[in-house]
Formats: structure tokens, C-alpha cells, sequence
């Protein structure tokens, strides 16, 4: 695929990534993953971590990330940009890695449906022959979720890997 069109199949390599990872994930509540996977099948539903911050580049290098989820009576509210957010206009749900507002912050993931309000997508994707990847830059601005859709967090004190060998081999 890669050869005949290679946008496509990096988004299809991210789409498959998430969902391997998701079948050993301990973290997920189970329902969110059913749903994530029963959309997958039977509706063409998409996902993909976003990951990369203009302040911090890759979370490979360390630090802690820019976007913040806010704790409130009855969900988060989730702030932050993203960049490299490959497959952008197409995704269904979006695995958003940010860190609350504690003062020992959970860090990790937190999934975002495609149509909360207060996302935007900045049209500043334009390199050439990957184009379509559309890893436009992505604007949260106060989106609220439920509070179980803290789906990969851990204590920034008590740090787990968040790639095993086999989410490694994957990448």
C-alpha cells in the first residue's frame, strides 16, 4: 500500500497501532474499548494518539506535556495543542496525551471524541507527497469528557512504560 499511496497507509499503520496496543491495554475501561473497536468494524471509525506539542516535540524526549486536563464535578475539561495529529480531518476519536492539573499530574491519555466542541484543526499541514496525512495541528480549547476517558494515565511520580515490546515492534 505504502508503495501506491503512502498517506493512506501511514494513517492505516496509526489506525492499527492503537488497536493492537488496545487489546493488551489494562487501563481502558472496557466499555470504551468495545466501543472503539465496534466502531472500528462496522462504522469505518478511526483513532489516533496525538501525541507531539510545539513547545515539547516528542513526548520520547521527556518533560511534561503542555496539555492540561482539569479536573471538574462531573468530567475533565481538556486544553492543549497538538502537532504531527496524522489523519486529522478523519478521525473518529483521538487518544489526546496531556497531564491533569494536580500537583503529582496523572499524565497520559485522555480520548476525545471527533465532534466535542471546542476543537479546532489548523490547516498547516503542507509537506510535500504527504499531504494527505493531513498531521495537521489541533487546538483543544476547554473540551469537556467524562471522567472515565482519563484512559492511560499514571502518576507522574509512578511512571509505567508506555510502549511494551510489543507496542515497540509495532512502531
Amino acid at each position: 500500500m505504502a508503495r501506491g499511496e503512502p498517506s493512506t497507509a501511514l494513517i492505516l499503520v496509526m489506525q492499527y497501532i492503537q488497536h493492537a496496543r488496545l487489546q493488551d491495554s489494562k487501563s481502558w475501561p472496557e466499555h470504551l474499548h468495545t466501543q472503539v473497536a465496534q466502531e472500528a468494524v462496522h462504522q469505518g471509525a478511526s483513532i489516533n494518539s496525538l501525541r507531539g506539542e510545539p513547545d515539547l516535540g516528542t513526548p520520547a524526549r521527556g518533560g511534561l506535556p503542555g496539555t492540561i486536563a482539569r479536573r471538574t464535578e462531573d468530567g475533565w475539561r481538556i486544553s492543549g495543542r497538538k502537532i504531527y495529529s496524522t489523519g486529522s480531518h478523519g478521525l473518529t476519536w483521538f487518544n489526546v496525551r496531556g497531564r491533569s492539573d494536580d500537583e503529582d499530574p496523572l499524565v497520559g491519555g485522555w480520548l476525545v471524541y471527533k465532534d466535542s466542541l471546542g476543537i479546532r484543526i489548523v490547516e498547516d499541514w503542507n509537506h510535500l507527497g504527504m499531504r494527505a496525512t493531513c498531521s495537521h495541528e489541533m487546538i483543544f480549547e476547554e473540551v469537556w469528557l467524562p471522567l472515565e476517558h482519563a484512559v492511560s494515565v499514571n502518576r507522574w511520580s509512578a511512571p509505567q512504560p508506555e510502549l511494551d515490546a510489543s507496542g515497540m515492534l509495532w512502531i
